[in-house]
């Protein structure tokens, strides 16, 4: 983390030197992480594209604002959940975020099994727990791909958010529990 923070305050002093082709080393750099954490809020890959150079563009005209002391992954990353969560909010007018915590390992649940049929149901867990996660709120979806997915600490999550650690503890609590009924519902 140390040697991308380095990297990445010496590109920002670059492009703050007037050197606004190192702004494609950004790109370059972050692009696939920035996509990703959108495709998993969004769910879909235009709108995670277009929420994705939203943030780059966002970035690039608030990069004077930038505190250079912090992490410029977690700022660039804030920067993108917000773009694909105004995305989501315009997409999805009226409706909310949701929570996740504790799923048993599908591993435990198939110990029993033979190899391919170990394959088959970890496919068809992994196919109900993504139609479970897309049933989630975006709040609840966006602090359980950051934790699970992405494997952010509370610290990280709580400052790429703007909430404090215990909301983040809280929605990861409730999105955990809530995946758990929709798992249950789809089981069914």
């Amino acid at each position: 983390m140390k040697a991308r923070d380095e990297a990445d305050r010496k590109t920002v002093a670059d492009i703050r030197a007037g050197d606004t082709e190192a702004f494609g080393e950004i790109v370059d750099r972050y692009q696939p992480i920035l996509y990703q954490l959108a495709y998993k809020i969004l769910l879909n890959r235009d709108d995670a594209l277009d929420a994705v150079q939203d943030a780059f563009v966002l970035a690039y005209r608030a990069l004077d604002q930038f505190d250079i002391k912090r992490s410029f992954y977690l700022w660039l990353y804030r920067i993108a959940y917000n773009a694909a969560i105004k995305t989501y909010n315009r997409r999805n007018q009226g409706q909310e975020m949701v929570y996740l915590d504790s799923l048993e390992n599908p591993d435990d649940l198939l110990a029993d099994c033979e190899k391919p049929a170990r394959e088959l149901l970890n496919a068809e867990f992994e196919e109900k727990l993504k139609a479970a996660i897309e049933k989630l709120q975006p709040d609840y979806r966006a602090v359980f791909v950051l934790r699970v997915q992405e494997e952010m600490s509370y610290k990280d999550i709580a400052s790429v958010l703007s909430i404090p650690e215990g909301t983040v503890m809280s929605r990861l609590a409730r999105a955990r529990e809530k995946l758990q009924f929709f798992l249950r519902e789809l089981m069914i």
